[in-house]
């Protein structure tokens, strides 16, 4: 239940969202289940860690830039 904020070394974009059961997963609105290739990518990761990620082969690099148990927080 931790929001995450993230940057995407690829393009500097910036995002938030919440870490979720993959039953209550969708991207669309912030949330990302646990079990997907970016929440694999950062369990147990801290602020300023990078981490790689693969979706279809494709590698993926982000910056963890906050960690909080509410959105702001």
């Amino acid at each position: 239940g931790s929001f995450v904020t993230v940057i995407f070394e690829e393009d500097g974009s910036e995002m938030e969202f919440k870490i979720v059961d993959p039953e209550t997963s969708d991207p669309l609105r912030g949330l990302v289940s646990y079990a997907s290739p970016l929440g694999e990518s950062i369990f147990g990761a801290h602020v300023e860690d990078v981490r790689i990620y693969s979706v279809e082969e494709k590698k993926h690099q982000i910056k963890v830039v906050k960690i909080g148990k509410q959105n702001g927080k």
